[in-house]
């Protein structure tokens, strides 16, 4: 079953992005602070989202972990985010190796990545 995970969005900005997988037929389900100490795995397994839209909001940074069939699937939800304008600046595909990172592990490694990628962009 493909599904994404979003953490931190806004009530509005997580309300298109469950609209736009619903319409692909992709699961979202809300994470919030409670879920940093939880594997990925684990997570990605869970059945009920417990929480809803927009719990959660003002957590830094805004994030969309995706587990989908392929790059093409990837692409096509990526696409149809920003057609509507919504933009989420951190986004991560489930792998092998950070389904065993808690989501709180996944969350301070992509915060290192995205500021160094903007610390490299004012270098050039």
């Amino acid at each position: 079953m493909e599904k994404v995970m979003v953490y931190g969005l806004s009530f509005e900005k997580e309300r298109r992005v469950r609209e736009t997988t619903e319409r692909l037929g992709i699961l979202c389900m809300h994470l919030s602070n409670a879920d940093l100490g939880e594997l990925l795995i684990r997570l990605f397994v869970r059945e009920y989202d417990s929480t809803g839209p927009g719990a959660g909001v003002g957590e830094t940074p805004e994030m969309l972990i995706m587990n989908v069939q392929n790059r093409a699937r990837m692409d096509q939800l990526l696409d149809e985010l920003r057609s509507q304008g919504t933009q989420i600046a951190i986004k991560a595909m489930l792998t092998p190796t950070n389904g065993m990172w808690t989501l709180g592990q996944l969350r301070e490694e992509l915060l290192r990545e995205h500021e160094s990628m903007g610390r490299e962009r004012k270098v050039k």
